[in-house]
């Protein structure tokens, strides 16, 4: 902590460990950290370079950065509380990963987000673990390729999609959200079966624009492309809103050769079509309720 009486945010750095650090031995257990984040050059309580971790029983509070800054390597905490800094609980870059338990942690008062993290590491967030009382309450996704089979849970706070996710997980991801809201920053989509196999299912969930005053075309949507594994791709009682912003798949959900399922959505505001196929024509389509989409309601089918 602070050796000042009066302790405020950035008082110290924090506790920063480099690579050279043995293998398998950061171990960090039942501390706290508290006032450091003295520099955006080491931006956290706790910053981890290119080092795997496990983290348990922690608290990394009142930082003027990030709780924890992470950069390369894998994590896996439990118990822990990241709360009431000044940038965001838990800062994973691209090149960093969850592996192992993420459970019954605390990220709450921060000024930023909750946690922000590669789409890759998605599925190993727990819903025993709390990530609402932020000043951006969502999980912050930076764009990436997801070759994890996965289920990304229900949370207590929704979706940020900064980035393209790109789905070659061959088992496939698995969208259990309980209506939970993908917000999709503009121009940017996911992408299954894309050059390479993948599989998506989600039911019950939204995939709309990040937009406060949204418009269609805001983001381009859902793709499934010929390398997806028709049989583990569904689309559910969903709504997708505002996409179709791709001139080459101008779809709130777009196919190309992919025969998926979908089925009892709300598909609306599309700046091209509700659903529109390239060079489909078996996909299953039924139930769904189309409106304000530009260019119809479907194409190809």
């Amino acid at each position: 902590t602070s050796a000042q009486s009066s302790p405020v945010p950035g008082d110290w750095y924090g506790l920063i460990m480099g690579s050279y650090l043995r293998t398998g031995a950061t171990v960090l257990e039942g501390f706290t950290v508290e006032y450091g984040g003295y520099s955006s050059s080491y931006p956290g309580a706790v910053v981890l370079y290119n080092t795997d971790a496990s983290m348990s029983d922690c608290a990394l509070l009142d930082s003027a950065e990030n709780g924890l800054f992470l950069t390369g390597g894998d994590l896996d905490m439990s118990g822990c509380e990241l709360n009431d800094n000044d940038g965001s609980g838990l800062y994973l870059n691209t090149n960093a990963n969850l592996a192992g338990a993420f459970t019954d942690n605390e990220m709450s008062g921060n000024g930023e987000y909750p946690i922000i993290l590669p789409a890759n590491a998605l599925g190993e967030l727990d819903s025993s673990s709390s990530y609402s009382g932020n000043g951006d309450d969502y999980v912050y996704v930076h764009g990436d390729t997801v070759d994890l089979d996965a289920t990304w849970q229900a949370l207590d706070v929704d979706y940020y999609m900064s980035g393209n996710v790109y789905i070659q997980a061959a088992g496939g991801v698995v969208v259990d959200t309980d209506s939970s809201t993908f917000y999709f920053k503009n121009n940017m989509g996911l992408y299954v079966g894309n050059g390479t196999t993948g599989a998506f299912q989600a039911s019950n969930a939204v995939f709309t624009s990040a937009q406060s005053s949204p418009v269609a075309g805001d983001w381009y949507g859902l793709y499934f492309g010929s390398y997806a594994t028709d049989a583990l791709c569904e689309v559910d009682s969903s709504t997708i809103a505002y996409g179709g912003g791709d001139s080459s798949n101008p779809g709130n959900i777009s196919l190309n050769s992919a025969n998926i399922t979908i089925t009892n959505n709300t598909i609306q505001d599309s700046a091209g079509y509700g659903i529109y196929a390239s060079s489909s024509s078996g996909a299953t389509v039924s139930g769904n309720s189309f409106s304000g989409n530009a260019s119809g309601d479907t194409s190809g089918l």
